[in-house]
């Protein structure tokens, strides 16, 4: 079986068993996460990945597969000492800039409440949303 990325070699010497270090699963990340971006919406807001979409529809989707990147790309980020040598943190910054300029972000519509006021906010409503929506 290949892989489309470069592996470090084996150090049988640090892991014994396998031969792997914190070098491989750092590689394994890179090439996981480069390859999850290439399905990315212009500006990188969502990553459509191929597939069928689900229930929630391609949206929903596309926002997971940020989300779910994104926590690897923090873990990966983290784990190294905060070195972001692929500069991943700047694409999911570019990525959250970009969602959030919608033009429901921007220019909310009469009536409907904006996905980003806070609860109970009262250019929106008169009464505060039940506790148990507001956390």
């Amino acid at each position: 079986m290949s892989i489309p990325f470069a592996l470090p070699a084996d150090d049988r010497a640090l892991s014994p068993r396998t031969g792997y270090t914190r070098a491989h699963w750092e590689a394994v990340a890179d090439g996981l996460l480069d390859a999850a971006w290439r399905w990315s919406t212009p500006g990188g807001a969502l990553l459509d990945l191929p597939g069928r979409p689900s229930r929630s529809g391609v949206r929903s989707d596309g926002l997971e597969g940020y989300a779910r990147t994104f926590l690897a790309a923090a873990f990966r980020t983290a784990g190294a000492d905060g070195h972001d040598p692929h500069n991943l943190l700047e694409r999911y910054a570019g990525g959250l800039a970009a969602g959030t300029l919608t033009r429901a972000a921007t220019t909310p519509s009469p009536g409907r409440r904006s996905s980003t006021s806070t609860c109970g906010d009262s250019r929106w409503s008169k009464r505060p949303r039940s506790r148990s929506a507001c956390g």
